[in-house]
């Protein structure tokens, strides 16, 4: 196995991630390793809370060879479409020989056989999900729940509780996503270590999930995190904390949404992606008598729109990210590969992919770019307004025309 590729966000990169790209190397004596990574904005409709350019250099200095963004769209979708995204860009860099992620099974080889029966698309399965959805839950809990029921005579061996843990359905979403694009790319399942998907508290061990790590970052002292994390990492974010880039928090974007909830109209709102069955006329309402992010998503989430899909949908709002906008992008098929950095073996992979690549590699912006792209510097110029420091604010206006991918 020469190259693998992860799909990951990094935020922040801790002792969990060495250890997979430790296991990665020790499984598959992978020589490089390449990384698509979520760039301003997360799956969960939050910011990063440190920027992409930091979160590459954590990942260059962890261990990764080259870092490749994953475009906003992509990036900030339900699992299906983030799994898609990130699985179609790196196919199209015509490298790639494995694809490795984290799960939270011992015995991962009921994955690829479920992945091939659920792209045949199985009536019985499809019917589970509308009725679910019929009943008020959400898509998420709805498949989850379809998953686990889920019976026929060729999943006899596949353990249902195993099924529906977070990971193992994102793992799901990768092979699905390999199948449809008739990838040669092998899956590359690794046991998770340590702490549980989203774990609150941090515990003992050197072991934290990125959910405890971040409360810790944004309620308590950064030093706190050093057993967790790298020294590089605690470098990192000392360095960016020092300089006001960090912490970037969700309740920074408050006033600017609740400004273009106040500005649009409802009929404005109603072409916003991802806004159906009438749930603008409540965001409408809430929104502009909310006080705050957090009691926002509160007030609008439900048994049928969970907080991580109340997030990505206010994230629209605040992007302008319309359904036309959106049908214009075909996500189908991803648009280029945007370069963020790289180590010298990175730098003599990146020579074997300008000839093996099906899409432009992209290393500086220019002028001339697509939609998609301008998704993904309009996400970085709306994430600098949450600096700490506003001069840093003005700064990461023109950072993506400035900043060359990293060097290591």
């Amino acid at each position: 196995m020469k190259t693998v590729g992860i799909v990951v966000e990094y935020n922040p990169f801790h002792n969990g991630h060495a250890y997979h790209l430790a296991q990665i190397k020790k499984q598959t004596g992978a020589e490089c390793l390449v990384a698509i990574m979520s760039g301003p904005f997360v799956q969960r409709g939050e910011p990063a809370i440190v920027n992409k350019w930091a979160r590459t250099e954590m990942a260059l200095r962890g261990g990764i060879d080259l870092v490749i963004e994953l475009p906003f769209l992509y990036a900030t979708q339900s699992a299906e479409w983030f799994a898609y995204g990130a699985v179609a860009t790196l196919h199209a860099t015509g490298v790639i020989d494995g694809l490795s992620f984290g799960m939270e099974s011992e015995d991962p080889d009921w994955l690829m056989p479920l992945a091939e029966f659920l792209e045949q698309e199985p009536p019985s399965f499809r019917q589970a999900i509308k009725e679910d959805l019929s009943c008020g839950l959400s898509y998420p809990a709805a498949f989850a729940r379809a998953l686990a029921t889920l019976q026929d005579s060729s999943l006899k061996d596949m353990p249902a509780q195993e099924r529906v843990k977070p990971n193992n359905i994102l793992a799901l979403h990768y092979c699905r996503a390999l199948l449809r694009l008739h990838s040669s790319i092998k899956p590359l399942p690794v046991v998770r270590k340590g702490a549980e998907h989203h774990q609150q508290d941090a515990g003992g061990g050197k072991i934290a999930s990125a959910t405890s790590l971040r409360k810790i970052l944004y309620h308590e002292h950064l030093e706190k995190v050093i057993p967790y994390v790298p020294q590089t990492t605690y470098e990192i974010l000392k360095r960016e904390k020092t300089e006001g880039r960090f912490p970037v928090e969700l309740e920074s974007f408050f006033p600017y949404l609740l400004h273009q909830l106040i500005a649009m109209e409802p009929s404005e709102l109603e072409k916003i992606h991802e806004m159906k069955e009438g749930i603008h006329h409540l965001l409408g309402k809430i929104g502009v008598e909310a006080i705050n992010y957090q009691q926002l998503i509160q007030q609008m989430g439900n048994k049928r729109y969970t907080h991580s899909r109340i997030r990505r949908l206010l994230l629209n709002v605040l992007m302008n990210v319309t359904r036309e906008r959106v049908t214009r992008c075909n996500l189908n098929s991803p648009s280029y590969i945007r370069i963020l950095g790289f180590t010298e073996k990175g730098k003599k992979l990146l020579k074997t992919m300008r000839k093996t690549a099906s899409l432009p590699l992209i290393h500086s912006i220019k002028k001339e770019r697509n939609i998609l792209l301008n998704f993904d510097l309009q996400a970085s110029r709306l994430y600098g307004f949450a600096y700490p420091n506003l001069q840093h604010r003005e700064k990461e206006m023109q950072r993506e025309f400035r900043q060359p991918p990293l060097q290591l």
